[in-house]
């Protein structure tokens, strides 16, 4: 058996994104070794996620202005996180193209980050008590499982803003 010349070596792989470690280079400043670093988290897919992630939200939201009232349509909650998810996800896409909005793309994904967190728990409240709206058991059962979406949706968007901010915050810290 011959060994593979070195850029033959399989690299592991899970799905299509290949784990290997960026390597600063002498000649690398901070922020090129920090906006590699982001890159190889392929913001454009994960953007992707999160402008889907955005529209299903926003649709979710409008089926549930259809239902009685409740801290979930009370506050707004899927509206301005689906706003806050399309901003994120179009910023994370476009940062590859137009490297100066890196910055503005870290703090508008650390306030997406923070609005799946409150998501979360007001969905989660909400789900608590979901069955006091009204009589009807099924469309009880109809806006609880929307409800459920929602909060899984917002777990799966604080997943992927996490995964865009680690590498971020990662090597800032090992750099100062």
């Amino acid at each position: 058996m011959h060994p593979l010349p070195e850029d033959r070596v399989p690299r592991p792989v899970l799905g299509n994104i290949h784990l290997k470690k960026a390597v600063k280079n002498d000649g690398d400043d901070d922020e090129d070794y920090i906006f590699k670093i982001f890159l190889k988290r392929k913001p454009k897919t994960l953007g992707a996620v999160q402008i889907m992630i955005a529209i299903v939200t926003l649709g979710s939201g409008v089926l549930l202005t259809l239902s009685p009232p409740s801290l979930v349509m009370v506050t707004r909650i899927p509206f301005g996180t689906s706003l806050m998810f399309l901003i994120s996800g179009a910023l994370s896409i476009a940062v590859e193209r137009f490297r100066p909005i890196l910055q503005i793309c870290v703090w508008i994904n650390i306030v997406s980050f923070i609005c799946a967190r409150i998501g979360i728990i007001i969905y989660s409240v909400d789900l608590l008590f979901w069955n006091s709206y009204t009589t009807s058991t099924a469309l009880n059962v109809s806006t609880a499982e929307i409800k459920g979406l929602l909060c899984a949706l917002a777990v799966l968007e604080m997943c992927i803003t996490a995964a865009l901010l680690q590498s971020r915050f990662k090597t800032s810290s090992t750099t100062e």
